[in-house]
């Protein structure tokens, strides 16, 4: 590691952070701001680092005006977020000391804040960090259990973070359904039991599938655009918001069935069961035409939707549409299936079945 300053023996720094003498700490952080750059190789740490292991500790829990002074002189300091490529950087130490205790929930999204905040004034993003394994700090929170608030922050100040995989192809939703399947809830009960572990569950997956400009059924299915999803984990989120968010838009006017219509992939990756489930609230919108006097039939068509994977659906939702022609091309929706088949020859039987 190319660092300015190695030690085999700690500074007082990081003696005085051993010992949890945590006003010692901060003093000695403010009068020797360099200290926060230093390596010590018996600990094989920086002091930051340090801190964010003792998080996790009940009897030298270091108090918040402490943290944020090391993290201002660790900054101020140019003092690396990893250690090296492929360790954890500081925030993977945080988000992981964070424990399953309310009380101290606030103490810990206050520090994770502070130091995101800190570290993008220079430049910085401690949310795309990965380590060795290419997980970031997303994933350990996923993983390691259920915090709404700190999914939420992680998620808006790097929203990429969802289509990281890891090196055994698991994005952090993945680990989000393997955790609710080890706590063996039957989240697609939410609304209905009302009890706190459910309802964190749930909060935190609404926080996982945030996006301020799209609700979070339209996320998940911008998300199935780009990767394959667990099939229990979409079947939930489509039982669950499938219904409320029928006639919700985003802020590109869409509702998740016009969604549907444009993506082939969208549809295959839902399957039929799920497919379905969201069109079948949309009955009504299935026979409205747009605007410019196109219906989703013909619209689903135009993409390349085939029969399998959601055509079928939308036609039998609404089948006088057939009847109608495209004011757009003036072709009804048997002629823009033929006029698409002519140009994916191999594909003939997929419209035509």
């Amino acid at each position: 590691m190319n660092m300015s300053f190695e030690y085999h023996n700690p500074p007082k720094l990081f003696s005085y952070i051993v010992l949890g003498q945590w006003v010692k700490v901060k003093n000695r952080a403010m009068s020797h701001p360099t200290e926060t750059i230093w390596y010590c190789k018996r600990h094989k740490t920086t002091a930051l680092h340090l801190i964010c292991q003792k998080m996790k500790e009940e009897l030298h829990f270091p108090p918040f005006d402490v943290v944020k002074t090391v993290i201002i002189s660790h900054i101020q300091s140019r003092a690396p977020f990893q250690i090296s490529k492929g360790d954890w950087s500081i925030l993977h130490y945080a988000v992981n000391s964070i424990p399953h205790c309310e009380e101290r929930e606030l103490y810990f999204l206050n520090i994770i804040t502070f130091m995101i905040k800190q570290a993008k004034n220079i430049g910085v993003c401690l949310c795309s960090m990965v380590d060795s394994s290419n997980c970031t700090p997303l994933h350990l929170v996923c993983r390691s259990g259920f915090n709404a608030r700190v999914i939420k922050l992680l998620v808006r100040s790097y929203p990429e973070a969802i289509f990281v995989m890891t090196r055994t192809n698991s994005s952090p939703i993945h680990y989000f359904h393997r955790m609710a399947s080890i706590f063996k809830v039957d989240i697609e009960r939410f609304p209905d039991l009302k009890q706190s572990q459910e309802i964190q569950i749930w909060n935190s997956l609404a926080a996982l599938l945030f996006d301020p400009k799209m609700p979070e059924l339209h996320r998940m299915l911008d998300i199935l655009d780009k990767m394959t999803l667990p099939s229990r984990f979409i079947s939930v989120v489509v039982k669950v918001l499938g219904k409320s968010q029928r006639s919700v838009v985003d802020d590109k006017l869409r509702r998740s069935i016009d969604i549907l219509v444009n993506s082939n992939q969208i549809c295959k990756r839902l399957g039929e069961s799920n497919l379905n489930a969201i069109i079948s609230p949309h009955l009504a919108a299935t026979k409205t035409a747009q605007p410019y006097g196109a219906f989703p039939l013909m619209i689903a068509i135009e993409h390349g939707l085939i029969w399998e994977n959601g055509l079928k659906s939308i036609y039998n939702a609404a089948p006088f549409v057939a009847t109608y022609f495209d004011r757009r091309t003036l072709l009804y929706p048997f002629m823009l299936a033929a006029s698409h088949c002519n140009i994916h020859d191999d594909e003939d039987k997929d419209y035509l079945s």
